[in-house]
């Protein structure tokens, strides 16, 4: 993350309050939360659909398995990262499972770095009294050995959440934090609150192309084309059209 530092007044309020806990209630307590829907603080996000609560169970069940053979849907979330050792066999585990249905039904998995911003302002220039003033969404995506693939804006995702963590635990520090900035010039307080985190998204190898170019760009779509080919003229064509 990346903070704004600056000269603060000497009035009192000029204090920045820095890298705070994120009030999850206020953020999200009327609104959807971040690439999902609404749902109380202290619900458990579930999977929705047979084949994704099939899988969530398996991949909280341990951490190396590879005889899933339903159906897989399109859209899933693999949550969460898999930069820490027990996800990195959870990955392993749907990649092998992946490998054993049929190719009408196998998945295409990417890694992508999911950001909901807020950004606030503090109604007659009081600190605690905050007025929204807008809130964004966005993905940057990566092949699943690391190398970027591009950006693109929000989608709400089905969230497999295998350890069937609260949405609270699923957004608290240290995968949201919020900074509070006194006044700065002609600017009152403004409070920026940022939730990131890193999660395995798939979909169907089938639609790869398209969901990739309405999920991220035709820069990214283009990437994933060359390193498929040969490309056929079916695959081709429907790609131009989608473009245009």
């Amino acid at each position: 993350m990346v903070y704004d530092l600056f000269i603060m007044s000497d009035d009192g309020l000029g204090e920045q309050l820095y890298d705070q806990e994120p009030n999850l209630d206020e953020d999200f307590g009327r609104k959807a939360w971040p690439f999902s829907d609404k749902g109380e603080l202290e619900s458990i996000l579930e999977p929705k659909g047979d084949a994704c609560i099939e899988i969530s169970n398996v991949l909280g069940w341990a951490s190396e398995h590879s005889g899933v053979t339903s159906p897989l849907e399109a859209k899933l979330t693999v949550w969460p990262t898999i930069t820490e050792g027990c996800h990195r066999e959870r990955f392993r585990a749907l990649q092998q499972a992946n490998a054993t249905v049929s190719v009408n039904n196998r998945l295409q998995f990417y890694i992508a770095e999911l950001c909901h911003e807020i950004l606030s302002y503090g109604m007659f220039g009081d600190i605690g009294d905050w007025d929204e003033e807008g809130r964004k969404e966005e993905i940057t995506w990566y092949f699943t050995y690391g190398e970027y693939l591009g950006d693109g804006d929000g989608v709400k995702l089905n969230f497999l959440n295998p350890q069937h963590e609260k949405r609270c635990q699923l957004w608290k520090k240290p995968y949201g934090s919020c900074d509070m900035h006194g006044y700065l010039g002609n600017d009152g307080l403004t409070k920026e609150s940022v939730y990131r985190r890193y999660a395995v998204v798939a979909w169907p190898l089938a639609d790869n192309v398209q969901k990739m170019l309405k999920h991220g760009s035709v820069e990214s779509a283009v990437q994933i084309l060359k390193k498929q080919m040969p490309v056929d003229k079916v695959k081709l064509r429907v790609f131009m059209e989608i473009c245009e």
